[in-house]
């Protein structure tokens, strides 16, 4: 059952915008203010440059989350100080899955990268809810 109200009216950044942030973005911008930083800003297709934001810009607005794309390195991204400054603010595309699909307790792992690394996350996750 979907909870409809968790990502409502919220200020979000999606951060690093490849597959996982596109979907993040594609998800959650109905209904919220969605806004796109990635540090390699060639490969975000011309229609999004409206919800692009620059550096220099985040400071100026008050953000409910951030989302990190899973290969950004929090260590050497552009972002890095902003990034720790704000890291209380931090979800994955795991995390907004679960806020609003609370009772959904399946989760089907697909992909060519990351499947070992997110069915590890998922079991700890799932080990701390217990």
């Amino acid at each position: 059952m979907l909870k409809k109200n968790f990502f409502f009216n919220k200020t979000i950044l999606i951060y690093g915008f490849g597959l996982s942030g596109k979907s993040a973005f594609e998800f959650l911008k109905k209904k919220n203010t969605c806004i796109i930083y990635d540090d390699n800003k060639h490969i975000i297709p011309k229609k999004y440059n409206s919800f692009l934001i620059k550096k220099t810009k985040l400071n100026k607005i008050k953000l409910n989350y951030i989302i990190i794309s899973p290969g950004i390195n929090i260590e050497k991204c552009e972002l890095k100080n902003f990034i720790k400054k704000n890291y209380s603010k931090i979800i994955t595309e795991l995390d907004i899955f679960q806020l609003c699909y609370p009772s959904i307790r399946k989760v089907a792992i697909t992909g060519t990268n990351g499947k070992s690394t997110t069915s590890k996350i998922i079991h700890e996750a799932c080990l701390e809810s217990k």
